[in-house]
């Protein structure tokens, strides 16, 4: 059963938490007038060795918005530099204990100490990458003396091979021995973000790192970011998706050309209807992100289509559990085959919706116009799925949950495909006047690593995905 907990922070305000059951979406936000609730916990403890030292005033952030930060985060975002005042061998616990300036205790194992030493011997400070082998790593190793710099900013972890370590005080802050960092901050939404679509400059997003930052941010959290005032030319999505990263080659290339024609050779160049879907489900690795570049529109139609993968699963989960259960159970085969131009025949299976180690909603797959003939299930199951995948169809294509719009030239859409549906209305094909589109594809590594370092060069903290 889906259990829904709301959380009214004012009469404008709120955070949706979901769970209930193995599988779950945590930490979602309603729309853009939800606020990030932090909420913090305190716990006081003894180490083993009984010290005062050992005494810890741990604060954790709770997954309800922002998802946990790490200590050396809430000292950034003061713009204060994190400071240690004691250090102390905990030899019970195999720790070394860390006393910070702001009342904290953090503990560093032994292990840990010397498998991540930062001095020259064992870690190349320019390649970011340990120099020392495993195979020389005595696990059981314990320090002799732990030394504190004068002001604070470093410490030196003596051992018994006369070995040195130092670890600078902003690095140890910045670790945290959690298994739940990794919290997400995702907003889910229906019809309404039409009024509050993340919109940006292509301009500006090209000239200004922080403008790019926020895009990027807006298409990972949201799944859907609109780009003004693209050049109506081709190759400028190609400009775009090198701005940010690096374009994933796919079995046509690595720019596509959608352009209405009398005797295509992709569905996508007619100009009949397409359902919502997402891209490229039968690759092993899919397509993290589509970006869609409106050069020229149809005269008539051609209205673009969008719905949240996330938020509708939900739906189907508290509406149809069935259906839901199908959808996760059965792994569909999709298909690409193509002997024009480039001869491929791709093939991968995917359930309609898969789950990180955590039992969280991580993807979406869906697209009926690729789906395999072929079905791995027994025949008296046939109707049983069809019924499902219709339901979820059905449901995505509520008014609803649906964004629709139409693109107009020097427009640019970019899509989580592995989230966000999209598709097309029906238009008119009017010879003169082609729709025209060129469409990139790029991965996640790439955005969330140009996220990472566009915030360490504007100094900006950031908790981890």
């Amino acid at each position: 059963m889906l259990v829904l907990m709301l959380r009214v922070v004012d009469r404008s305000r709120s955070i949706l938490k979901v769970s209930g059951g193995v599988r779950c979406i945590r930490n979602v936000r309603l729309s853009r007038k939800s606020t990030q609730m932090l909420s913090r916990t305190s716990l006081a403890s003894r180490s083993n060795d009984g010290s005062n030292l050992c005494t810890q005033n741990q604060r954790a952030f709770s997954g309800d918005g922002l998802g946990l930060q790490s200590q050396f985060n809430q000292h950034a975002a003061r713009g204060a530099k994190p400071l240690i005042k004691q250090a102390k061998i905990c030899g019970s616990s195999k720790m070394v204990l860390v006393g910070w300036d702001d009342g904290t205790v953090s503990r560093y194992p032994f292990v840990w100490l010397r498998a991540n030493c930062r001095c020259n011997t064992c870690w190349h400070h320019d390649a970011y990458g340990r120099i020392s082998l495993m195979e020389d790593l005595d696990i059981d190793i314990e320090p002799t003396g732990v030394k504190v710099s004068t002001q604070g900013s470093e410490i030196e972890i003596h051992w018994p091979d006369n070995h040195l370590s130092p670890f600078e005080a902003s690095l140890l802050k910045d670790v945290t021995f959690k298994e739940d960092v990794r919290k997400k901050n995702i907003r889910l939404w229906g019809s309404e973000l039409l009024d509050e679509l993340p919109t940006h400059q292509f301009d500006e997003i090209m000239s200004d790192d922080t403008k790019l930052l926020n895009f990027l941010e807006d298409l990972r959290d949201v799944g859907l970011t609109l780009m003004k005032g693209v050049p109506t030319e081709t190759g400028n999505v190609e400009k775009i998706a090198e701005r940010i990263s690096y374009i994933k080659r796919v079995n046509n290339g690595y720019v596509l050309t959608l352009k209405s024609k009398a005797n295509p050779s992709n569905i996508a160049d007619t100009g009949f209807k397409l359902g919502l879907h997402t891209d490229f489900s039968h690759h092993y690795h899919t397509a993290g992100i589509t970006a869609l570049h409106c050069i020229q529109q149809s005269t008539i139609g051609g209205e673009s289509m969008f719905a949240d993968g996330f938020k509708t699963a939900l739906q189907l989960k508290e509406e149809n559990p069935a259906a839901f259960q199908i959808l996760c159970d059965f792994h569909c085969d999709f298909i690409q085959k193509n002997k024009h131009k480039t001869e491929f025949y791709t093939k991968c299976a995917w359930p309609t919706f898969s789950f990180d180690r955590h039992g969280n909603l991580a993807e979406v797959h869906y697209d009926h116009t690729s789906r395999d003939i072929r079905l791995r299930m027994p025949v008296e199951k046939v109707y049983q799925y069809f019924k499902a995948i219709k339901t979820y169809d059905d449901l995505i294509h509520r008014p609803e949950n649906t964004v629709n719009f139409r693109m107009q030239p020097g427009d640019m859409v970019m899509v989580n495909n592995i989230r966000i549906l999209h598709g097309r209305k029906a238009f008119q094909v009017t010879e003169g006047a082609e729709r025209h589109f060129e469409i990139a594809f790029l991965d996640w590594d790439g955005v969330y690593s140009r996220i990472r370092c566009l915030r360490e060069k504007l100094g900006m903290p950031f908790h981890e995905y």
